[in-house]
């Protein structure tokens, strides 16, 4: 069994092609803050699925940023967990909106242990990056 000192937080990756934003969020930011809302215009997932289906404009955007076929659309190409190619994106994102600083690196964005799409990550604070937790055999 696993046993972590911190809470295990997922990380989504949000993106509404059609106003231009995209953002990540923890499983708490989506539960307490208005994240969906402020990126897609509409309280909660569920919402966002209607607008997949009904939403020409919304669509049309998906389309193009995908290169995707209007059947093709889904709901994981504008809200999903994260992958750890999410996350380094966000990481060059914050490294380049603190160019301006003296420091280089970076607090911790999220709860200190997360789970992506292809596993567990644990903060380093020495290195202000996620890392890959090894996985662990139970006998």
């Amino acid at each position: 069994m696993l046993i972590t000192r911190h809470p295990v937080e997922t990380i989504y990756y949000l993106e509404n092609p059609q106003r231009n934003i995209s953002t990540y969020a923890s499983t708490t930011q989506l539960t307490v803050e208005s994240v969906v809302k402020d990126v897609f215009g509409v309280a909660c997932v569920a919402d966002i699925k209607i607008m997949l289906q009904y939403n020409k404009e919304f669509r049309k955007s998906i389309s193009q940023l995908h290169n995707a076929m209007d059947d093709d659309l889904t709901l994981e190409m504008v809200f999903r967990v994260a992958s750890k190619e999410d996350l380094l994106r966000f990481k060059k994102s914050l490294l380049e909106s603190s160019l301006d600083d003296a420091e280089t690196s970076i607090d911790c964005p999220f709860s200190a242990t997360i789970q992506l799409q292809d596993g567990r990550y644990t903060w380093n604070e020495s290195t202000s990056v996620y890392e890959k937790q090894k996985e662990r055999l139970s006998s």
